[in-house]
């Protein structure tokens, strides 16, 4: 679960600076910290089922759907 949990931190920290960078790097784009907020919580969301017995059906299905 600590892996998890790094990784799920790693992720959040990349959505914030893929939505700073959008604003200060780009003229085309602007940087929403609703979509940070957005994909921190789907961050969440997706650790929080992986926690569950959900988790296990998940991955047989991916298995299952995969290439």
């Amino acid at each position: 679960m600590r892996g998890q949990c790094r990784a799920a931190a790693a992720l959040v920290a990349l959505g914030v600076a893929l939505e700073w960078a959008q604003g200060a790097l780009t003229t085309t784009r602007l940087a929403d910290p609703a979509d940070a907020l957005a994909n921190a919580v789907g961050v969440l969301l997706g650790l929080a089922v992986a926690a569950t017995p959900a988790a296990t059906w998940l991955q047989r299905l991916d298995s299952r759907l995969g290439p």
